[in-house]
């Protein structure tokens, strides 16, 4: 009799719901997946940021450098210079000739009021040139500093290289290059420091040590 007066006050414990105990593990292991394997924007994102994180730094680009230049023909060779210098280009006919000057000058000739001193710039970089050959094109130059036309025998182009590209002039028959000769290009075409070629002391008549 007292046995059984214990086991009435054991309170009993409620039957186990295992189907919400299932649920619940599914649920669990839901969310699990959902961490191990996430969505298909999420793995993008993570995949960009980890090959971000890898990646080497990028090189710094130096900016590029380029001139416009004007490239014209005279003889057997293409010269270039900056097309900012130039105030035009011309077809000449017959320049008035001047006696008694060096041979690069080739004459005068007039244009919109201005008169040009018509210059062959190959004797004055040291290049061979025919003085019977008549000019046919002349590139012309005006500044404070000077005023002159260039020979040529054809304005070709206008093109925009890279600065970077200009290579230094080669030594000509053991002599170092005019200082007007800025360089030469990829294709050989020599570019020229027009400024310090129309400089050159030659160019000036009222010294006695022209001719």
């Amino acid at each position: 009799m007292a046995q059984r007066d214990n086991d009435a006050r054991v309170p009993r414990r409620p039957p186990i719901d295992w189907a919400a105990a299932r649920a619940r593990l599914t649920a669990a292991q839901d969310t699990l997946a959902a961490i191990d394997a996430p969505g298909e924007d999420r793995l993008r994102e993570i995949l960009h940021a980890r090959a971000k994180a890898l990646a080497p730094p990028k090189a710094a680009v130096a900016p590029v450098e380029t001139v416009e230049l004007v490239v014209f023909r005279l003889g057997v060779t293409r010269y270039a210079i900056v097309a900012g210098e130039a105030v035009e280009s011309l077809t000449i006919s017959e320049p008035t000739l001047l006696p008694g000057v060096p041979h690069f000058y080739r004459g005068l000739i007039g244009h919109r009021g201005i008169i040009y001193p018509l210059v062959d710039l190959r004797p004055l970089i040291g290049a061979a040139f025919d003085a019977a050959a008549a000019p046919a094109q002349a590139i012309l130059f005006f500044s404070e500093a000077a005023t002159a036309a260039l020979v040529a025998d054809e304005v070709e182009a206008f093109v925009r290289i890279d600065v970077a590209t200009i290579g230094p002039a080669t030594r000509v028959d053991g002599n170092e290059p005019a200082a007007a000769i800025r360089g030469v290009t990829a294709d050989a075409i020599v570019v020229l420091d027009i400024w310090v070629l129309l400089a050159d002391a030659r160019l000036v008549l009222d010294r006695p040590t022209h001719g």
